[in-house]
């Protein structure tokens, strides 16, 4: 008699991680795609092909899931940065430090990274919001800084300098990050609403 092959059965533990797993993919997707507001929990629960109940098991609100979304979105970029950042030339010369900066802005720029800023300005007009990501926040500040210092130029800064770097970038990410070409879907809509 012919053996039937076994199927493997995967545990609880990992039909759990999976649900997760989409949970947070479909709800970076919604953002990225219909911005903070668009992306309600039915819209999430249709793309994850999970029953509301289903999300609120693993995320008991929707503030949560976002945080973690972005969490999760945030790990996947700090990591993708470390990569590119220890694959680039450590040369000590203006190239290499301006090679590295590049890099740091392709990053940025990926359409994913939009749901962080996407989300911070929602966070505008929910204190709730910025209260959840406030921890993340604090730590992104660090774990920015520490792949900075992998920069030969960043690195050879006093402290003083390093944080005054810092905060001149922060500054300028954040002006620019409400700027038309980081939300044109923002800007059409508020156009469009004005007329």
């Amino acid at each position: 008699m012919p053996k039937t092959p076994s199927v493997t059965r995967r545990t609880q533990v990992e039909r759990s991680a999976a649900t997760v797993t989409r949970l947070l993919e479909s709800t970076v997707d919604a953002i990225v795609e219909l911005g903070y507001d668009g992306a309600t929990t039915r819209e999430i629960c249709e793309r994850a092909g999970v029953s509301q109940g289903g999300l609120f098991r693993h995320f008991p609100t929707r503030l949560g899931l976002v945080a973690a979304a972005v969490e999760y979105v945030y790990e996947e970029q700090l990591e993708r940065l470390r990569m590119l950042l220890d694959n680039t030339p450590a040369d000590t010369g203006r190239e290499g430090a301006l090679a590295q900066m590049r890099v740091v802005r392709d990053v940025i720029r990926m359409p994913r990274y939009m749901v962080f800023l996407e989300v911070m300005l929602a966070g505008r007009t929910e204190p709730e919001l910025v209260a959840a990501l406030h921890p993340l926040i604090a730590r992104q500040n660090e774990d920015l800084c520490a792949a900075a210092r992998k920069n030969p130029v960043f690195a050879r800064l006093s402290d003083e300098s390093q944080q005054v770097m810092k905060d001149i970038a922060q500054t300028r990410w954040h002006s620019r990050s409400s700027g038309a070409q980081h939300f044109p879907n923002l800007t059409s809509t508020r156009s469009s609403s004005r007329r």
